[in-house]
C-alpha cells in the first residue's frame, strides 16, 4: 500500500458519504475500499463523481444501512453477485450522487482489481487509512498518461470496455498502449453481445466529450463505430458533386468536427442574451441524464445516412440525393430506437435529420427565404430549431472538410439564416410561431363548414397567413376563410 498525498483524494475521503460508509463498515468489521473512477479522478485532481465501493462481505446489507444513514434511495442491482446502489438526491452545494456497493470478486483486493478493465481504473483506496492499493501499476500509467488493459481477457469478457477505453483516452489525454489498442479493435466483433443499454451508455458518454470528434475517429478506426451505427459504413466511397470535395462518410466526420468552429462563428453573430440562451439549450439535460449536445452530435452523425440509398446521376453527370433527408430520418429513428433512447429523444434526432436541409436551402435560394417559409420551418421544427441552425453551419463548413471557424467565410448566407433561426426561436417563438389560433375548427363549423379535408386546408392557410403577419385579428381571419372557401368551391 502507498500513502496518497493527493489533496483531491483527501477531500474525497472527507466527503460525508464516504465518512458514513467507512463508519458503518467499521461497525460491522467489513473491509471496504473505494475503487475505480472516483479514485482515478481524485489522483488526477479532477472532481470525482459517483462512488464505487468493493466490499469483502455482505455488500447489499451494508448498502442498505448506508442508504438509511444518508437518507438515500436503496436498490438491489444484482442479488446473486451482491451488487446494490444508493442514490442520494441533489442538495444545496452538492449534486446528486450514486454510490455502488459490489461484493469483492476475489479473496483479496488484488484478485478483485484483476477483474477490472484498465490499470488506471484498478486503483483502490482504503477509506479508513487513505492508503492506495495499486498492484497493477495504475498510478504509474496515470503519471505517464498511458491507457493499458489489466490483462489479455479484460476486453474479451466485456466488449463495452473497448468503447470506454477510447473515451477514457480522449477524456484524460492518454496514449493507448499497443496491445491495448489491438484488444480494443478485437472487441468490435463482439460489441453486439452486451445489452443495447450498456452500449448506448458507453457511446453517449463518448459523445459528451469535449474532444468527441477525435474520439469518434478512433472509434471508427477500431471498427466499433461501424458496429454501433451500421448506417455509416455504406457512406464510405459515396461520392458527391461540387462544392463537396469529400465522400459522404468523410463529410459526415467533417460536419461533427466543425461543431466547435460553427459555435464560435454563430455566437459572434448573436447578442449576449441569445448566446446565453443558445448555450443553455445545448447544456439542458435531454438524453439519459446527458446534455442536449449529445443528441445533436448523434443527429449530426446520422444526418446524411439516407444518401447511400438515394444516390442518382443526371445525364450531365451531376450527382443527386433526392429525398435523402426523409429516408435518413426513418433510418435515424430506427437506429436511435435500437440504442434504446427514449421516445422523445428518438423524435428529436428524427426531426433534426428530416429538416436539416431546409436552412441551407434558404441560404442558397433567396426567393425561397420568405417570412412564410421561415415560420413554416419553425412550426415543423419546434424545439430543434436551434439544433438546425447550428447543423446548417456545420454542414456548410463540412463540404470542404475544414473545421476551423475561418472556414466559415464561404458560409455567410448559412450564418445569416442560422442567426435568424436562433433569434426567432428565443425571442419570438411563442408570440409569432405558436400564438393562439385566430380561427378554429369550431369557428368554421359555425360558418357551416363540415369537418374534413376542406376544413383542414382552410385552417392551414389561415394559420400560415397569421404567422406571416398578413392577418392579425379574428375578423380578418374569418374574411380570409370565407374567401378561401369560395375559391375551393368555385
Amino acid at each position: 500500500m502507498l500513502r496518497s498525498r493527493s489533496l483531491s483524494l483527501s477531500a474525497l475521503l472527507a466527503d460525508r458519504s464516504v465518512h458514513i460508509t467507512a463508519e458503518r463498515a467499521r461497525q460491522r468489521g467489513i473491509p471496504i475500499v473505494l475503487v475505480g473512477g472516483a479514485v482515478r479522478d481524485a489522483l488526477l485532481d479532477v472532481e470525482p463523481g459517483d462512488l464505487d465501493f468493493a466490499v469483502q462481505g455482505d455488500a447489499v446489507r451494508l448498502a442498505r444501512q448506508c442508504a438509511d444513514a444518508l437518507d438515500g434511495a436503496f436498490y438491489v442491482m444484482d442479488a446473486e453477485r451482491g451488487v446494490a446502489r444508493v442514490l442520494l438526491p441533489a442538495m444545496e452545494g452538492r449534486l446528486a450522487q450514486v454510490l455502488d456497493f459490489v461484493k469483492c470478486r476475489g479473496e483479496s483486493w488484488k484478485a478483485d482489481l484483476l477483474e477490472r478493465d484498465f490499470t488506471i481504473n484498478a486503483i483502490a483506496c482504503d477509506i479508513e487509512s487513505g492508503d492506495i492499493v495499486d498492484p497493477l501499476g495504475g498510478c504509474a500509467d496515470l503519471a505517464s498518461r498511458t491507457l493499458r488493459c489489466v490483462g489479455p481477457r479484460s476486453l474479451q469478457d466485456d466488449p463495452v470496455r473497448g468503447v470506454r477505453g477510447v473515451r477514457l483516452a480522449h477524456q484524460f489525454g492518454l496514449s493507448i498502449e499497443a496491445q491495448t489498442w489491438r484488444a480494443i479493435c478485437e472487441s468490435a466483433a463482439a460489441i453486439g453481445r452486451p445489452s443495447a443499454e450498456r452500449v448506448r451508455d458507453a457511446f453517449l458518454d463518448l459523445l459528451g466529450l469535449d474532444r468527441a470528434a477525435a474520439a469518434l475517429d478512433d472509434l471508427w478506426r477500431a471498427g466499433l463505430l461501424a458496429r454501433i451505427l451500421p448506417e455509416l459504413a455504406p457512406l464510405h466511397g459515396v461520392t458527391q458533386s461540387p462544392p463537396h470535395v469529400l465522400d459522404v462518410l468523410a463529410h459526415t466526420f467533417a460536419v461533427v468536427q466543425a461543431e466547435v468552429g460553427a459555435r464560435a462563428v454563430l455566437d459572434a453573430r448573436l447578442s449576449e442574451p441569445l448566446r446565453a440562451q443558445l448555450a443553455a439549450h445545448f447544456d439542458a439535460v435531454a438524453v439519459e441524464g446527458r446534455h442536449r449536445t449529445v443528441l445533436f452530435r448523434l443527429a449530426a452523425l446520422l444526418h446524411d445516412v439516407g444518401k447511400a440509398h438515394t444516390r442518382s446521376v443526371d445525364v450531365d453527370g451531376r450527382i443527386r440525393f433526392f429525398e435523402h433527408e426523409a429516408v435518413g430520418a426513418k433510418l435515424a429513428a430506427v437506429r436511435a430506437g435500437e440504442l434504446r433512447l427514449s421516445g422523445q429523444a428518438v423524435d428529436v434526432v428524427k426531426r433534426i435529420v428530416a429538416l436539416h436541409m431546409r436552412p441551407n436551402q434558404f441560404a442558397r435560394d433567396v426567393q425561397a427565404y420568405t417570412v412564410r417559409a421561415l415560420h413554416r420551418l419553425a412550426q415543423h421544427a419546434g424545439d430543434v430549431l436551434p439544433d438546425l441552425a447550428l447543423l446548417a453551419i456545420c454542414d456548410c463548413m463540412g463540404k470542404s472538410g475544414a473545421a476551423e471557424s475561418g472556414a466559415a467565410v464561404d458560409c455567410e448566407r448559412s450564418l445569416d439564416v442560422a442567426a435568424a433561426l436562433v433569434e426567432l426561436y428565443f425571442t419570438r417563438y411563442h408570440e409569432s410561431v405558436r400564438p393562439a389560433a385566430l380561427l378554429t375548427g369550431t369557428d368554421l363549423i359555425a360558418l357551416g363548414v363540415r369537418p374534413g379535408r376542406r376544413m383542414g386546408r382552410v385552417l392551414d392557410a389561415v394559420r400560415e397567413a397569421q404567422l406571416a403577419g398578413e392577418i392579425a385579428d379574428v375578423a380578418a381571419a374569418r374574411a380570409l376563410a370565407q374567401r378561401l372557401l369560395g375559391e375551393i368551391d368555385a
